[in-house]
């Protein structure tokens, strides 16, 4: 036999071993065998590696599509973006150009709103609760943070909890009922679950770690809470007798126990009255149960929110810089009593009521936070316009 045929049946043989081995190694790995035979055009780069499927390749590749998160700033200063506005290019692009014009540093966005539904589809392999409440409200979602990551936007995911029609209606055993066994409604007629349930409160870490993986920097849970309003004829099938304030304490620690082991920053929204009253007012949240378990709290500190003669002001909405300065100044001082560091974030007004306000209320309410000390806030406006002329510039250069 010549020199030149026994080396090509030489290769020939190492080809089919190569193959074998190969195609048995992907059957032991459950992978279809059509990952070895395809027509890839064949280049330098893939002759100059192993043909064997690599199991740190496949690391390699998922690191890369890893999402990228942005780091919170140091003073956070933040708009509220409803799921409606943030899923409309149209519309939204009238907030990103405000975002990219002035001090705003983060943005808002409803992950899932009052109303129990969820801005986007259902991934796969969602549990039916969650797929109860998809919707198509925001399709490009991940696309729109990925958008604002690259001007190094902080983006903060809107969470309203226990005010949950949806869920409520699909797991009446979870919800709040009335006498009758009957789904209570609040004045909007919208269910409620028991801030009690266990199987709610997963739903609702299902939900932060979903938010998270799509590209949110941030976790904010809303309506953390016991319902304020409509008929006194409330049941709560899980609660029962336990004290409300020990209830919303227990869900929050566990909320930022799960997050905290993988990093998620954690947020919440609280009445502002709470910064002043030493109860939970009759709503579960109390001030210092929840101070040490979260990263940051957000006090919706609305002027128009407090009541005539709070701090001795007639109308607390008509004098901005005293309601925002007086608040925050009771936050601090018991913040200080059980030395927390919990960074104070409030909710600003920028959104009128009885009194109109404008660039002159807006500023007065940043300059009274800056005043005691505090340069983070968010700004609400539930139609999602808000006074470009009072943030121009940092108050706090």
């Amino acid at each position: 036999m010549r020199k030149k045929e026994f080396t090509i049946i030489i290769l020939s043989a190492l080809t089919l071993t190569t193959s074998f081995v190969n195609v048995h190694y992907l059957l032991a790995q459950n992978m279809p065998i059509s990952n070895y035979w395809s027509f890839e055009k064949i280049t330098t780069n893939n002759l100059s590696k192993s043909n064997f499927v690599n199991n740190q390749e496949i690391k390699t590749q998922e690191e890369k599509e890893e999402t990228l998160h942005v780091e919170k700033p140091e003073n956070v200063k933040g708009i509220y973006m409803s799921s409606w506005v943030a899923g409309t290019k149209s519309v939204r692009s009238r907030l990103t150009n405000l975002v990219n014009d002035t001090v705003i540093n983060s943005v808002v966005i409803d992950f899932k709103d009052s109303t129990g539904v969820v801005s986007i589809p259902a991934p796969e392999g969602a549990s039916q609760d969650r797929i109860n409440a998809e919707s198509t409200r925001a399709v490009d979602l991940k696309e729109y943070i990925q958008e604002l990551h690259e001007n190094d936007v902080y983006v903060i995911a809107r969470i309203a909890v226990f005010e949950d029609p949806i869920y409520a209606k699909n797991n009446p055993t979870s919800a709040v009922l009335n006498s009758k066994g009957e789904l209570w409604k609040d004045r909007h007629g919208l269910a409620w679950v028991d801030a009690s349930s266990p199987e709610f409160h997963q739903y609702i870490l299902e939900l932060a770690y979903e938010a998270y993986d799509l590209g949110f920097d941030e976790i904010n849970l809303d309506y953390i809470r016991f319902p304020t309003d409509g008929s006194r004829d409330k049941v709560y099938p899980i609660t029962k007798n336990k004290l409300k304030q020990d209830v919303i304490s227990d869900f929050t620690i566990f909320m930022h126990k799960n997050l905290k082991e993988k990093d998620i920053p954690l947020s919440i929204d609280v009445f502002g009255q709470i910064l002043t009253d030493p109860n939970d007012v009759n709503i579960g949240q109390f001030y210092e149960y929840l101070l040490p378990n979260v990263d940051a709290i957000a006090p919706m500190i609305y002027p128009s929110h407090f009541y005539a003669g709070y701090k001795g002001l007639k109308s607390p909405e008509a004098n901005p810089y005293q309601t925002i300065k007086l608040s925050l100044q009771d936050g601090l001082n018991r913040q200080k009593a059980i030395n927390n560091n919990t960074e104070i974030r409030p909710w600003l007004q920028d959104f009128s009521m009885s009194v109109s306000y404008g660039p002159n209320e807006v500023k007065a309410q940043i300059k009274a936070a800056n005043d005691v000390g505090i340069y983070s806030y968010l700004l609400w406006d539930p139609k999602n316009r808000y006074t470009k002329e009072a943030l121009l510039e940092d108050q706090n250069n």
